[in-house]
């Protein structure tokens, strides 16, 4: 699963980070009946096996994945407690069998094993109800893989490393290394873990992030009781520390936009993406933010404007997104062509 030689302990792979937007899906649950547009959902998130004790995720009942959990072999999946309790109240959720229906041909599995809930898209929500899958046995594949590495200190030394050792097996891969800061919640304490995540992009998502620039991800107002001022306090010494670009995700308010920029010299990273709280560009720039970045958005966009003209031809059997689509001359011109 992953090409470091050294420490492969402390290296495991995701297809997503957390408080990155997650995909969910609907779902048939064994033993239970749902009528039609009232089916559970789940968010679904594809790891290497190695992923939950790298990021500290507690496991609760049986097992997590294993070299067995391979093509050919029964479908392995891990879901958190706020999957398990809810569907199957008052009864094991394992071997139970759970159908994901939405991504392509239905994918069956078999509930291998359970986690402890983690606050996977902010610690200002409750937790979502969560399917893990290997990434060995997800045909479906995932737009972005992004390879995890902990370390215990000087994570800045450790970029060029981790940059050769992915190149070593895919030259003309677009690698971007980011140090991140991670907050841990274990045993009640918080307590900062340097690692490191490396993602690896088709050439179409390549232009997400510059791969020579360190951004710092200082992520207070995502744990339990956001607090500005510490989230500010924190910033400064990212910035000391060499960060070139600094991020606070999740930002409630213009007003906490503005606070953020103000409180540092180096450049602030707006990223938008979630519903409601993805500012306008003129008013992120007046708050004084000199970056925003997209993440998933134009991919979602895209997909919804897919979904909305697959839905209208299965419904209504009617072409009528044919009438708002681009049109080839004006693609061409677009891409001069």
């Amino acid at each position: 699963m992953h090409p470091f030689r050294w420490a492969p302990q402390s290296v495991a792979a995701s297809g997503t980070l957390p408080f990155d937007p997650v995909p969910d899906t609907d779902l048939e649950l064994e033993g239970h009946f749902y009528e039609p547009g009232n089916e559970p959902d789940a968010e679904i998130l594809t790891v290497s096996p190695e992923y939950f004790r790298i990021m500290e995720i507690r496991l609760l009942a049986r097992r997590t994945f294993t070299p067995q959990d391979i093509p050919g072999n029964s479908t392995a999946l891990v879901i958190n407690q706020s999957m398990a309790q809810p569907f199957w109240p008052g009864e094991h959720a394992l071997r139970k069998r759970v159908v994901m229906k939405d991504w392509g041909p239905p994918l069956p599995g078999e509930i291998v094993g359970v986690e402890s809930d983690v606050k996977q898209d902010s610690l200002a929500t409750s937790t979502q109800p969560a399917i893990y899958y290997s990434f060995a046995q997800f045909s479906q594949s995932t737009l972005t893989t992004y390879v995890i590495v902990r370390c215990a200190s000087d994570a800045l030394s450790l970029a060029a490393a981790i940059r050769d050792q992915m190149w070593s097996v895919d030259r003309d891969q677009p690698v971007t290394v980011l140090p991140i800061a991670v907050m841990s919640l274990r045993g009640g304490r918080p307590r900062l873990i340097p690692w490191w995540h490396c993602g690896t992009s088709r050439p179409s998502d390549a232009f997400y992030t510059d791969p020579q620039t360190a951004k710092q991800n200082c992520g207070r107002m995502v744990y339990a009781n956001p607090n500005l001022d510490e989230t500010i306090s924190r910033l400064p010494a990212f910035e000391n520390a060499g960060a070139d670009v600094l991020f606070a995700p999740r930002l409630p308010d213009l007003a906490a936009v503005g606070g953020v920029c103000v409180a540092v010299l180096k450049p602030v990273n707006f990223m938008v993406g979630i519903k409601g709280k993805s500012f306008s560009v003129a008013g992120l720039a007046a708050a004084g933010v000199r970056r925003i970045s997209l993440a998933t958005s134009l991919y979602r966009a895209a997909m919804t404007s897919f979904l909305d003209a697959a839905g209208e031809l299965k419904d209504a059997g009617q072409f009528d997104f044919l009438n708002r689509r681009v049109t080839t001359p004006e693609l061409n011109e677009l891409m001069r062509i």
